[in-house]
């Protein structure tokens, strides 16, 4: 399957900086709780718009990837490496869609499938994946997660 956004598998992007008043990973306990990444590449939203209007699903799925991607490199930095995380427990997706599309956990899988070829089965996790009518900066993908960590 060819990726629309030409991502790498290979290295992580840059971990994005916050612009709000929240941090991207907080760390409490034995958990890390990730905040709402989008499909950010090279510092700008790589996608906009709502699947099945002006994004087609591969290109959500795309989006998806980018996302998990994300979500990784924010863990990475705040854990000092993946190799510090335990199990990615769990994730929810969400995608900016018009009413009519359905396909959100097709489109969510490709993030999963994502972490689980990074993590092996430490990548393997519960999920949700739900259908707004819009994310900020009319990106079509956001993800978060709970991660929790090795002592």
């Amino acid at each position: 399957m060819t990726d629309p956004l030409q991502l790498s598998s290979a290295s992580l992007p840059p971990p994005h900086t916050p612009t709000g008043c929240y941090a991207s990973v907080i760390v409490q306990g034995d958990f890390a709780f990730v905040s709402g990444q989008l499909p950010r590449k090279d510092g700008t939203l790589a996608v906009r718009g709502r699947v099945g209007d002006d994004v087609t699903p591969e290109a959500a799925k795309s989006a998806a990837r980018l996302c998990a991607l994300n979500c990784l490199a924010a863990i990475e930095r705040a854990l000092g490496g993946l190799d510090n995380v335990a199990q990615i427990c769990r994730v929810s997706g969400y995608v900016a869609c018009t009413s009519d599309f359905d396909a959100h956990a097709d489109v969510i899988d490709a993030a999963s499938a994502v972490l689980v070829d990074r993590l092996g089965d430490r990548g393997r996790h519960s999920r949700t994946s739900i259908g707004v009518a819009s994310l900020p900066r009319r990106a079509p993908v956001e993800l978060d997660m709970i991660v929790s960590i090795k002592r």
